[in-house]
């Protein structure tokens, strides 16, 4: 009798043991989380706008930290920006060919350089000194990942400048193409 409650015993202590190394930590032994993958975007202005700084973001699997610092913007007022390409072809910002004859680098204009929106991001609003310090985190979808991977052969877009004395919130005001980040 003795040996059989030492046997059960031992076996309860052995499944008691199997439960505790199922709690806790959910990771899987020899499993990582996904990668980081780290990119930047230096920006050259656009239509005179004066708008210079940099663009980073980092995707760790369906999640993309977004880190804007700017200056230049036209002060106290709401910027459109985006993440421009199509995945498979090369995005990049509009040259001087791209000046339209109004003057201006327009939003058609700039299309066959920089190609449709393939991620909308919030709007960013400058201080009354034009500078853009915007962060967020978006959780996307399958499908918009998609459309922004690989994110180097993308570029980022920020919108809004004044144009003849006006804002004009849809013309280009700086562009950057994202480069692999170390």
């Amino acid at each position: 009798m003795k040996k059989g409650i030492s046997a059960v015993t031992v076996a309860l202590a052995a499944f008691a043991l199997l439960l505790a190394g199922c709690g806790g930590d959910s990771s899987t032994p020899g499993a990582s989380a996904a990668p980081s993958q780290h990119y930047t975007a230096t920006l050259a202005a656009l239509n005179d706008s004066g708008v210079t700084g940099t663009a980073d973001f980092t995707l760790t699997g369906n999640q993309l930290v977004i880190n804007i610092k700017l200056n230049g913007a036209t002060a106290k007022q709401g910027h459109a920006q985006h993440i421009h390409g199509t995945t498979g072809k090369q995005a990049t910002c509009p040259t001087i060919a791209a000046i339209d004859k109004t003057g201006v680098v327009s939003l058609n204009a700039g299309g066959p350089y920089y190609g449709p929106v393939a991620l909308g991001l919030q709007p960013a609003t400058a201080s009354a000194s034009g500078a853009v310090n915007f962060t967020s985190t978006m959780t996307l979808k399958a499908d918009d990942k998609a459309k922004i991977t690989p994110l180097n052969q993308h570029v980022y877009v920020i919108h809004g400048v004044l144009n003849k004395g006006k804002y004009d919130g849809l013309l280009p005001a700086a562009c950057g193409a994202f480069t692999a980040a170390q």
